[in-house]
């Protein structure tokens, strides 16, 4: 069994917050692959998901650059 991840980051005009806002995001300083409206958003989203898999999704962009 394998998983097929998508590196493309989605274009500003297609993105939206994990709060479904699309208005002022800015990149994971990180990974620069999520993307997140303001700090509100950020801080609890990294404290309960995004910690796990940011460094493992950094990784795998390096790997294709």
């Amino acid at each position: 069994m394998f998983e097929v991840i998508n590196l493309k980051v989605d274009t500003k005009d297609e993105a939206v917050c994990i709060c479904g806002n699309p208005e002022n995001l800015t990149l994971c300083s990180g990974c620069k692959g999520m993307l997140y409206c303001s700090k509100d958003c950020q801080v609890p989203d990294w404290k309960k998901f995004h910690r796990k898999e940011c460094n493992l999704f950094k990784m795998q962009q390096e790997q294709f650059i």
